[in-house]
């Protein structure tokens, strides 16, 4: 009798969830929109720096600490996330986003800001960020590829919207209550969805399906293991191997992203004007490549196989762009938009790789090497671009994209070993 009540206490347990995991999904859009304001600081340097004075290259380190934190804040949510579950990290991660940016707006010293704003707050925002992802991969089993692709898109626009909004704001009142007002309305924006979201049950399988059938491949092969150890995971190959081809793949993006205009003129001796389109461009395919990507791993790929796939064919690309002459528009134009694919791939995809490989009672850490990976990118990528040429760093960038691709294929068959089972 007492098995019966069980069964159908997790039968209407997961036909709840089954119904809001989808509003869910909206909700942490807006959540990654609400955290996405500490990026807006390019906004506040120059009102701030006529206020009170302060040198715009010291404001400017908020960013510079806003990567370094990545990291740690990543593998601290996620051993939040481990402990306490995703509702929770969001309810105190979104308490203590909105508490840090208030704070910054207290003291009219620039270390202070750059501590709290650049910091501090950024921190919670990594906290938050992975609990935001393994509560959508959590939840979406099924669809992991096209639900991660959806609320990083989501973000995306969300987040758009945020920097036209602060500029309007800082025009029309004093620049630090701008900031405290809006750092109090996004903390609560995250409280409350950290309310309202639903977590999905231990081994939730949405109605109507069921896990697809993975080949066995050894007799060391956990049985019904849901998720591997972070410090059995370190001790991967295949982790590692992914790992490198991260790096490379980010050098490549950063390179470009860090330095997109100036790179365009130079690449094909366009007008700064066209650069530009030519970077809005590239922004609108990158946020349509997560949808799109994440329905083709989803159905076809698979998460390593997509992102190595776009990485060889932005390789292929370059080289293209190089025997066309390296100054034709279209085809730097095409290797643009095969990247700009590339791209989208990484932000959906890898999150939804690392869950698949991992589990996700550890995926904050695990993800947290991987935000590291980038951010060694994001040093080299560019200084390459400040020190050599378009055509030397599009040379360099054909091995740093192939490299890529080519590691995260290897990846595959040595992670589906090392699990014992062939899940890529």
């Amino acid at each position: 009798m007492e098995n019966n009540l069980k069964t159908v206490e997790n039968t209407l347990n997961t036909g709840r969830v089954d119904k809001l995991r989808w509003v869910t999904i909206v909700l942490q859009m807006f959540v990654g929109s609400a955290t996405a304001f500490v990026y807006c600081i390019s906004v506040f340097i120059g009102p701030l720096a006529t206020k009170y004075g302060w040198d715009p290259s010291q404001i400017v380190l908020a960013y510079t600490f806003m990567m370094i934190v990545g990291m740690p804040g990543s593998i601290v949510g996620g051993a939040l996330k481990a402990k306490w579950g995703n509702k929770m990290v969001l309810k105190a991660g979104g308490l203590a986003f909105g508490a840090f940016i208030i704070l910054s707006t207290l003291v009219a010293n620039v270390w202070w800001f750059v501590i709290m704003f650049g910091c501090m707050a950024s921190f919670c925002m990594y906290v938050v960020y992975v609990a935001q992802l393994a509560n959508v991969g959590e939840l979406f089993p099924d669809l992991r590829g096209l639900s991660m692709g959806l609320v990083i898109g989501g973000i995306t626009v969300g987040s758009a919207m945020i920097s036209p909004l602060s500029e309007w704001l800082v025009r029309h009142m004093d620049v630090m209550h701008c900031i405290a007002l809006q750092g109090a309305v996004y903390g609560a924006l995250v409280m409350v969805c950290g309310f309202l979201i639903v977590e999905a049950p231990a081994n939730y399988r949405p109605r109507g399906w069921a896990p697809p059938e993975v080949e066995v491949l050894g007799e060391d092969a956990a049985q019904g293991e849901e998720f591997v150890h972070w410090k059995k995971a370190l001790m991967m190959k295949g982790f590692w191997i992914l790992f490198l081809g991260n790096i490379a793949g980010a050098t490549f993006m950063t390179g470009y992203q860090g330095n997109a205009i100036l790179f365009t003129q130079d690449a094909v001796g366009c007008s700064a004007s066209q650069a530009a389109w030519t970077y809005s461009l590239f922004l609108i395919v990158l946020g349509i490549a997560g949808l799109v990507l994440g329905f083709v791993s989803d159905k076809y790929l698979g998460p390593a196989k997509t992102q190595a796939f776009f990485y060889l064919g932005t390789g292929a690309a370059l080289i293209l762009f190089f025997v066309c002459g390296s100054n034709d528009f279209w085809a730097f134009l095409l290797m643009l938009l095969v990247f700009a694919f590339a791209f989208g791939a990484s932000q959906a995809l890898l999150p939804t790789l690392v869950m698949d490989a991992f589990g996700g009672k550890y995926f904050g850490i695990l993800f947290g090497f991987f935000l590291a990976g980038a951010s060694i990118g994001s040093v080299i990528g560019p200084q390459f671009t400040t020190r050599y040429s378009a055509d030397q760093f599009l040379t360099w960038g054909i091995g740093f994209t192939i490299v890529c691709g080519v590691l995260f294929l290897l990846a595959i068959p040595v992670l589906n070993k090392e699990l014992g089972k062939k899940k890529f």
